[in-house]
């Protein structure tokens, strides 16, 4: 991979949402465990707030891996590609990522953490509003990678294939 004039690995402005989807949903899997399920979700039609699913097994049991009805650890990604953020003069994509999340709680009942995966910075603005969201949902364990943990060495120097 090449460098940008910043020093990115990746231009985050002008990579594009299609572009950007598919490379976070080919990083995802680095960032857990081995034997993680994790699933991509299309989201034409509507992706019910969650965008990639990871679940981590309940137990192994001498080096097999068991999934039961009752997973282990459950986790949502949500992306959006918000290159320029979400912070206070972008009410309409705080209102899209308080809809997701909502989503994602109706509709994964067993989710134990919720991922918001942005190519940008917050501003004070934007990270009070991350802020008010696990208080808004029950204490919900959220947390926002964003653009320095993508550009970090956890995410951007994994290439697909390799580990």
């Amino acid at each position: 991979m090449s460098k940008t004039d910043d020093g990115a690995l990746i231009d985050w402005t002008t990579i594009g949402r299609e572009r950007f989807e598919r490379l976070i949903e080919a990083l995802i899997p680095y960032q857990h465990p081995h034997g993680t399920l994790v699933h991509p979700v299309d989201g034409r039609g509507g992706d019910g707030g969650i965008d990639a699913l990871a679940i981590e097994p309940s137990e192994d049991t001498e080096g097999m891996v068991v999934y039961r009805d009752d997973p282990g650890l459950v986790v949502v990604y949500q992306l959006k590609y918000f290159p320029d953020g979400f912070s206070g003069r972008n009410k309409d994509r705080q209102q899209q990522i308080r809809r997701s999340l909502r989503q994602a709680i109706k509709n994964v009942p067993r989710m134990k953490k919720w991922f918001l995966v942005a190519p940008c910075t917050a501003s004070n603005t934007g990270w009070e509003f991350l802020s008010k969201l696990g208080k808004e949902n029950h204490g919900l364990e959220n947390s926002f990678i964003h653009r320095g943990i993508l550009d970090g060495p956890k995410w951007a120097h994994h290439k697909p294939g390799c580990s």
